[in-house]
């Protein structure tokens, strides 16, 4: 119950600032604006992660696939379609609907379709859940099973890509963005 309420914090936080702050000056002002928003729902998620989906990582990953990437692409495909249509009428919403568009510029540089940008997290959600996975299973078969190597290892990749953002936001993109 607890890390429902939480979520719901979040979550009215994160419509907050959507709303540019929408009443909520208080939480702006303890802590810069999208600081903490997603960080608090990974954390969530990562509190009810079971380390039995190491045994069987291709089960964890074709349940990821079901959860997260097939609804995903399901509705990419959706907005695609629709954005063909209007464009039928001359209306222009977003990028074509290519291969390109539907299945890869997810994963590159967020979504192509202008209605359809609210999902943006659900493509590196699934592949931080994909590396996490893969990742803590290497350090097993290494014997280097320790949740303080987990967490050094990725406060160093959070460093490093928070800070090539602030020294140059416009350099990373596509890839580099998405793994940063």
């Amino acid at each position: 119950m607890q890390f429902k309420l939480l979520s719901a914090i979040g979550i009215i936080i994160i419509v907050s600032g959507h709303c540019y702050h929408g009443g909520m000056e208080l939480a702006y002002n303890w802590f810069p604006p999208y600081s903490y928003n997603l960080a608090l729902f990974v954390f969530i998620s990562g509190y009810f992660y079971k380390t039995d989906y190491e045994e069987n990582i291709g089960k964890y990953i074709w349940k990821r696939t079901k959860r997260l990437l097939i609804p995903a692409y399901l509705w990419n495909i959706f907005y695609g379609g629709m954005v063909a249509f209007l464009g039928l009428f001359g209306f222009t919403i977003g990028a074509k609907p290519d291969l390109y568009n539907l299945f890869v510029m997810p994963f590159v540089d967020g979504e192509a379709f202008q209605y359809n940008l609210g999902s943006w997290f659900v493509y590196p959600l699934f592949l931080v859940c994909i590396i996490n996975v893969l990742f803590r299973k290497f350090l097993k078969l290494i014997h280097l099973d320790n949740e303080f190597i987990v967490l050094i290892v990725y406060l160093a990749i959070g460093m490093i890509g928070i800070n090539t953002a602030i020294e140059n936001p416009t350099a990373i993109n596509g890839i580099v963005k998405l793994f940063g």
